[in-house]
């Protein structure tokens, strides 16, 4: 019996220490400008594999918490992270007997976001892949890694 509460509590001890938990690394306004931490910290942990994910703010409507399936660390003069990433199916978010329920015809996503500022979300069509709406707006972005 001794035995087992010991192989049970260095089993806990195990879990609780190897937990990860996302990180804020960094964050910025609606123009791009740096709220909390370091645009170079979050480059360095994107070209070293972190996994990355964004809490996005479109005004009016819900902030978003969305993990990256891609990362871009540009070279160019902007210095931009941009991150990749994709909903399959999209279902309706408002309160109300339509939560939940498939909108029509049936439909995902694929957003970019980036540094500077920038979202742009296309909604495509399940089975042809024709684009059924584009929205690109500014907001503040905050940006976590694993």
């Amino acid at each position: 019996m001794l035995i087992k509460k010991c192989i049970s509590a260095a089993a806990m001890i195990l879990v609780a220490s190897t937990s990860h938990a996302w990180n804020l690394i960094y964050a910025h306004d609606v123009n791009g400008n740096a709220t909390v931490g370091s645009l170079q910290a979050l480059r360095t942990a994107a070209k070293n594999g972190a996994s990355v994910k964004i809490v996005t703010h479109e005004p009016g409507v819900h902030f978003w918490n969305a993990p990256c399936a891609q990362v871009s660390v540009r070279d160019d003069s902007t210095q931009a992270v941009v991150c990749l990433g994709h909903v399959d199916f999209l279902v309706n978010l408002n309160q109300g007997p339509q939560f939940g329920v498939p909108l029509q015809p049936p439909h995902g996503a694929n957003f970019a976001a980036n540094t500077t500022g920038q979202y742009a979300q296309v909604d495509i069509q399940t089975g042809n892949g024709a684009v059924l709406a584009q929205k690109v707006f500014r907001g503040a972005i905050s940006w976590y890694v694993d």
